[in-house]
This record gives structure tokens, C-alpha cells and sequence, in this order.
């Protein structure tokens, strides 16, 4: 390791048109004391926050594992995250104890402690703020942006309330990005000083590309003077930025290869549920990145809510509210949404473990709450919600373990990560709801 450091706070700079562009860098060797645990300063290496909600919960009966503690097997339900498995804490037996309208009630719960105060048109709004406001106010200032929201797909006759948003600052929802090249623009701050017109997708291409061009001298300053393991991140980074906008482009287009078809009918704000996964993907590593550049350390991502999608890409041409509604039986559609629903999931989490980051990764690091409204659609009960967490948290959140605690509210698992993330938060819920003390399995 070379024996100078280098300021977190390092950027990348260049010039476009006249504008300043500024290209904020992941964690580098020559960033960190000697054995990669801390920043060169002696500071904590930066902890980070993800809740990721999706709507209509699952079948439990295929989400459940089978069996305990660190001996345990991944359902059918969870399969995709077998080789997350050391990686990810299912919780299983929680009940969300808020009152009210079924969905709005459990998606306010889950992501609030309170209840909803209903609007017109079967929207509602939460009363408290959200767990992700509540915990970018306590890391207020540490990174570029303090909060980002994102939605995957988001029903576009529903503009408003829940049915729509997932993120609540106590007067109002905040806004999602729908837009993956939006995102894009917005997290690398400086990265499109131009403005192009965000309709043109050929211009946005270009301006990322000659932002990114424009930052290369100073990379090459940079990288002659930091040590070989740094000089590979480096190259990986800028690697990574030029091939997600390869990624977004053609997500964009619509293209696939060199000749771009006619541009698609649909539009983002519309939405697409035949490429969910695709964009999911293209999102997930956005966030990674925005985590790993210390350009935010809170992220809510909404895969949807109960206005859901219909699945198209993996055959269901029905929506999927309405398939756990209707679907007889033991709902195999509903299983086969739920089942691919998690892959997203894993996608995601993947996207943070594959970024290196001191001695371990950014999912080291990192928590990610995954959760829904309903245990199970058909029956809407809140009651075994299903809980996915990932991350360790510096070394504080338990992983590899399946914890089946019954007769437990849900609000001791955020109380958990409260802790497990050291924030100065006393308690979760509201009134009667509220709780004080961790579910202490979580936490080493």
C-alpha cells in the first residue's frame, strides 16, 4: 500500500461546455488504515440503509424456511438467494399490530409504525415519517444527497399516496426516480452539465460520455499515483459507470445490439411490466454505485406496491393484486410473482456484495430491509410477515440465520437495525404500538 492517503472526499474532475464536472470515487486502498477497517483518519468506514418494498406478500407456505437458527434451508420461494445465503437473515412469525385499511395499514406499518389517513381514490398518505427519512436525518450531511427514492414500476394512474410512494417526510410523500438514465444524471451529480432535453436519449448518452471523457486526465493523475490494488478499482469504476451506460441506453431505446429499433410506445412514467426485471437490474447497481461513491447512504427502492404489475416477462398476463384475489387453489401465478419478486431482491443485494470495499464489500457494511404489506394477499393478514435482511452492518446485524419469532412485533426488527446501525432512535411505532427494545437475535 502506498504510504500516502488520500481524502474520502476525493473527486474526479473535468470540464463540458464550460461546466464543472465532478465524479465521486468508490473506497480506495490509499483511502483506508492498514487493515482496510477504517477509514485513514481513524473514522468508521461509512454504514449504509436500504429498505426495498414490494406489494401483496407471498405464499408463506412457500417463503417460510425449513428449519432454525443457522441450520436452515431456503424455500422455493427463496431459492434465487441460495448463494446469498450467508449473506441474508429471514425473519419469519412477526405481526404488524397497525390498525386500518388492509395494504395502506401494513405498508404504513412496515415502513412507518403508524397508521394511514385516507384520500380520495383509494390513496392514503402515512401520519409518521418513514424509516428511511427517520434515518437519513440522523446521517444528515454525510453524503451528497441524503436520500434517494426509486420506483421499479409504479401504476401510472396512481400519482399520489400509497398506492404510489413509499417514502413519507412527515407533510407529504417523497417523489421516486422512475427513470434509470434520470437516476443516472442525478446521483453523479455534474455528470450531464449540459441539460440535454431528457425526451432525446441520444443527446443523454452523449453528454454522459463526454462527462465521463472529460474526467480522464485527472484518472490518469490519480491513478499513477496510487498503488496497483487501487489502480484495478479505478479502472473497474470508470469501467462499470461506461458499461451501465451502455445498459441504460439500450433500456432506453429498446436496443439490443448496434441498430436501435423504432423507439417503444411506453414511456417511463408509464412504465413497462414486460422488462421489470431488466430495469430492476439497472437500478440495483445504480444504488450499489451511489452507495460505494458515498453519494448517499439511504436508498428506498419500491418494486411496486398493491397496484401491481402483471409479470408479463415471465408469462402472467395478469395483474397481480387481482391474481391473489381470484386465482383458485393453491395459487401457482401467485407463487411463480412471489418466487420472481424475490429474485429482484437478490439482484439488488447481489449488487452490493460484487462492490469491493475495505477488507470486505459495501453489503458488509450495509442494511437492507425487505418488506411487504400483507403476509398473504388472499387473506390479507399481517400476522408472519414475511422479513428479508442483508447486510451486516459493520459487523453488528446477525446474518445466515432463519428467526422464527411468534407472538413478536415487527417494530422490534427496525428497533434492531436501529441499534445494529447505532442511531440515536429511542423507539419504533406510534402510542400502543410503539416499541423500545431490539429482537436481541438480530444483533452480535
Amino acid at each position: 500500500m502506498p504510504s500516502r492517503s488520500l481524502s474520502r472526499r476525493t473527486v474526479l474532475r473535468g470540464t463540458v461546455m464550460g461546466g464543472a464536472v465532478m465524479l465521486h470515487l468508490p473506497l480506495l486502498e490509499v483511502m483506508l488504515n492498514t487493515h482496510g477497517t477504517a477509514l485513514a483518519n481513524g473514522e468508521a468506514l461509512p454504514r449504509r440503509f436500504a429498505v426495498w418494498f414490494y406489494g401483496n406478500g407471498v405464499k408463506l407456505d412457500r417463503w417460510i424456511p425449513d428449519g432454525e437458527g443457522a441450520n436452515y434451508t431456503l424455500s422455493s420461494e427463496l431459492e434465487a438467494m441460495s448463494d446469498l445465503q450467508d449473506d441474508i437473515t429471514i425473519v419469519s412469525g412477526t405481526h404488524c399490530p397497525v390498525d386500518g385499511q388492509v395494504h395502506h395499514s401494513g405498508q404504513a406499518g412496515m415502513l412507518s409504525g403508524d397508521t394511514i389517513d385516507l384520500m380520495a381514490n383509494d390513496a392514503s398518505t402515512f401520519r409518521a415519517k418513514s424509516v428511511d427519512v427517520l434515518v437519513s436525518e440522523q446521517w444528515a450531511g454525510d453524503a451528497a444527497f441524503d436520500l434517494i427514492n426509486l420506483a421499479i414500476y409504479r401504476d401510472p394512474r396512481y400519482e399520489i399516496g400509497t398506492p404510489g410512494h413509499i417514502s413519507y417526510n412527515g407533510t407529504g410523500f417523497n417523489p421516486n426516480e422512475v427513470d434509470p438514465g434520470s437516476l443516472y444524471d442525478r446521483i453523479f451529480s455534474g455528470v450531464v452539465p449540459d441539460e440535454p432535453d431528457p425526451v432525446d436519449t441520444s443527446a443523454r448518452a452523449a453528454a454522459r460520455s463526454r462527462a465521463l471523457d472529460s474526467v480522464l486526465e485527472d484518472f490518469s493523475a490519480l491513478n499513477a499515483g496510487v498503488g496497483r490494488g487501487d489502480q484495478v478499482r479505478l479502472e473497474q469504476h470508470m469501467d462499470g459507470l461506461r458499461d451501465l451506460q451502455k445498459r441504460i441506453e439500450e433500456f432506453e431505446t429498446g436496443a439490443g445490439g448496434c441498430t436501435p429499433p423504432e423507439r417503444p410506445t411506453f414511456s417511463e412514467e408509464a412504465n413497462d411490466d414486460t422488462r421489470i426485471g431488466e430495469k430492476n437490474a439497472i437500478m440495483s447497481e445504480l444504488v450499489a454505485r451511489a452507495f460505494a461513491c458515498d453519494m448517499t447512504r439511504v436508498a428506498s427502492i419500491m418494486h411496486h406496491t398493491w397496484y401491481s404489475p402483471a409479470f408479463r416477462e415471465i408469462g402472467i398476463g395478469t395483474q397481480q393484486h387481482g391474481l391473489t384475489h381470484d386465482e383458485p387453489g393453491d395459487q401457482p401465478q401467485v407463487h411463480a410473482t412471489a418466487t420472481f419478486v424475490m429474485s429482484n431482491l437478490a439482484t439488488f443485494i447481489r449488487s452490493l456484495k460484487a462492490i469491493p470495499e475495505g477488507a470486505g464489500t459495501v453489503l458488509d457494511n450495509s442494511v437492507v430491509y425487505a418488506v411487504t404489506d400483507v403476509s398473504d394477499g388472499r387473506t390479507h393478514s399481517k400476522d408472519d410477515m414475511p422479513i428479508v435482511l442483508a447486510g451486516g452492518a459493520g459487523g453488528r446485524l446477525l446474518r445466515g440465520h432463519h428467526i422464527h419469532a411468534p407472538d413478536t412485533s415487527s417494530f422490534k426488527v427496525m428497533m434492531s437495525l436501529f441499534r445494529a446501525l447505532d442511531l440515536g432512535i429511542e423507539s419504533f411505532g406510534a402510542g400502543g404500538w410503539a416499541q423500545t427494545e431490539p429482537l436481541s437475535e438480530l444483533l452480535v
